[in-house]
């Protein structure tokens, strides 16, 4: 005999479950309509291609996929922010201005269900498209975010910030060699990773000795190059040998293939691995903590990160002028969202419990996402989401 039980991560609802569920989403709905967010309806199977290039392969894992009888790879959607930003690159982006709308719709997951996890479940959020001011769009999305969350009747809300542009900052720094860069910048969508990255460097570091002097006459004279120089640098020496050794490739090319692998075998620039292992550490009140990463900056000679420190202090007034006290929100930039997917402000909305499903919705800044799934130019944006069963689980345990 068939089972006819619901597929794993799924579940039937009726009666009051289904009354509440359908509650919940038309509040959410009422509470985007009210802030001047219109509705967006992506379907529920999409291409899989954008969001395997967005997200990398290892996403493949967790999503529904299969080849449909056109010899389409099509996906159930795993989340709502890439088509939604594919439906305003396709249909909306022309028109110009800034665009806002909201969403209410299912997404499947192929996670371990548990409770607060599953594989099909309610996603809701906005999407703020082509906002000229970024910190005031910023603000607005998680006021947005933190007003809907109390509006629901949860209390008790932690609001959790941070920039993924101060690694970025770091990363392109030209102290820090090319091969380092592109190994850095792969580990840091998992924040852990690049934290493991830095922690095996300075093992290195301890455990080498200090070169003896005059060890390499090369070597020494390409530490004290800039990195944009040493290429050239190279590619020069390496012409004085003759072209018959180099094959079909060119002097510059080797020279490039070398030094890749010297700067993966090396050290990073001593420095920013401090800064970054530094700015990982940062888990504080926000005036606190945006005072340690200008801090950070200006021990690691980065204008860069000071710049966008700098620019956060806007940040902090508009947080309060939209209601949001900002001695409640704490700067945390290592908060596992990672650089894959935003390009600067991110935050997340906890609750109380300090469990490993404390977290409520999440979101940030993304500008080159709507681009990516094509659009003819980047566009400003920034949005969150968030899951309504997790929410209906809390509201449940904070009932009397």
């Amino acid at each position: 005999m068939a089972d006819t039980q619901p597929v794993s991560g799924a579940f039937d609802l009726a009666e009051e479950q289904a009354a509440r569920a359908e509650a919940l989403a038309e509040a959410s709905r009422a509470w985007f309509r009210s802030k001047g967010y219109g509705p967006v309806k992506p379907p529920i199977l999409e291409r899989a291609a954008p969001f395997l290039d967005r997200l990398g392969e290892e996403i493949r894992s967790r999503m529904y996929i299969f080849t449909d009888p056109g010899g389409h790879e099509v996906c159930l959607r795993p989340e709502m922010t890439i088509p939604t930003a594919r439906l305003y690159a396709d249909s909306i982006h022309e028109r110009g201005g800034p665009f806002r709308c909201y969403y209410v719709g299912s997404v499947f997951r192929f996670d371990w269900p548990r409770e607060g996890r599953y594989r099909q479940f309610t996603q809701a959020g906005a999407e703020f498209f082509g906002g000229a001011d970024a910190a005031d769009a910023d603000v607005e999305v998680l006021a947005l975010a933190h007003g809907l969350l109390q509006s629901y009747g949860l209390s008790d809300l932690h609001v959790q910030v941070g920039d993924v542009a101060f690694f970025a900052a770091l990363l392109a720094d030209e102290r820090l060699a090319p091969a380092w860069r592109m190994r850095l910048a792969r580990a840091a969508p998992d924040f852990a990773t690049l934290e493991r990255e830095l922690a095996q460097d300075a093992e290195r570091r301890a455990a080498t000795p200090a070169s003896p002097e005059g060890d390499s006459e090369i070597g020494a004279l390409l530490d004290q190059t800039p990195a944009a120089q040493r290429d050239a640098l190279l590619g020069h020496v390496l012409t004085t040998v003759g072209p018959e050794h180099f094959g079909v490739r060119t002097p510059e090319q080797i020279a490039r293939r070398l030094l890749n692998r010297a700067e993966a075998r090396g050290p990073i620039e001593p420095a920013i691995a401090t800064a970054l292992t530094s700015l990982l550490a940062v888990d504080l009140p926000l005036d606190e903590g945006l005072a340690e990463v200008r801090g950070i900056a200006d021990a690691a000679g980065s204008a860069a990160l000071a710049a966008l420190a700098d620019g956060w202090d806007r940040r902090v007034a508009l947080l309060a002028e939209r209601g949001v006290d900002p001695a409640g929100v704490r700067l945390r930039p290592r908060m596992g969202r990672g650089i894959h997917y935003y390009t600067g402000f991110v935050f997340e909305i906890h609750d109380g419990t300090d469990s490993a499903e404390s977290q409520l919705c999440g979101g940030g800044r993304y500008d080159d996402l709507v681009e990516s799934v094509g659009g003819t130019e980047p566009v400003p944006a920034v949005g969150f989401s968030l899951g309504l069963e997790r929410v209906q689980l809390r509201l449940a345990e904070e009932a009397p």
